[in-house]
């Protein structure tokens, strides 16, 4: 019995040296790092935007690499390739800037189209790209985000001539029998009549 309680005793002093080894190689090895605030696009870099009302807006998410005790505004330039014009054929709440709150990193531009403007199959692309700022610096990553803008789908744009052509795999069913196919199916003409009529010729 004392030549355990000695071995256990003299033990001791080897456990506490190896717990102090381990803490200050823990505090050698920690590091802070002060991740700077960049402004980047969360999720998809571009979308797609129905504008079938008035009221019908479209939110393209923002984030920022850190959270901070106060609120940090974006700044952001928007382009169109297809003449898309601020004020005519949309608007962006805000501007072209961004608040985001104080304790947020996540938040959201909220992108307006002009409804009057997309009635007859008006299409419109927007590139958003984040820019410098004294706040808040553009991220090295999704940086640009493209929205793609329309009206709501009129009969206007029915298109029966997309029909021509072949069809090697038509295949027929009648009453749940049999099937019978597959086999060729062409149409060879089509006639529009009205705005939700017209005529094809099936061979």
């Amino acid at each position: 019995m004392e030549k355990r309680i000695k071995s256990i005793i003299s033990f001791k002093p080897g456990l506490s040296l190896l717990a102090i080894l381990f803490i200050v190689g823990c505090k050698k090895s920690s590091t802070l790092v002060d991740v700077p605030s960049q402004a980047h696009f969360t999720g998809l870099t571009f979308d797609s935007y129905f504008i079938t009302g008035p009221s019908v807006t479209k939110k393209i998410p923002v984030g920022l690499t850190n959270v901070s005790d106060k609120d940090r505004t974006v700044t952001f330039s928007v382009t169109s390739p297809t003449g898309a014009v601020a004020g005519t054929h949309y608007n962006i709440v805000g501007g072209n800037s961004k608040v985001i709150p104080a304790g947020k990193a996540i938040d959201s531009i909220t992108v307006a189209g002009i409804y009057s403007q997309y009635l007859s199959g008006r299409a419109d692309t927007l590139i958003f790209t984040f820019t410098d700022n004294e706040e808040v610096k553009a991220s090295t990553y999704n940086t640009k985000f493209t929205l793609f803008m329309r009206g709501p789908c009129s009969e206007s744009e029915t298109n029966l001539n997309a029909l021509l052509g072949s069809y090697a795999n038509t295949i027929e069913s009648y009453g749940g029998g049999a099937p019978y196919g597959p086999y060729l199916t062409t149409i060879s003409s089509v006639t529009k009549l009205t705005a939700t009529t017209g005529t094809v010729v099936v061979t």
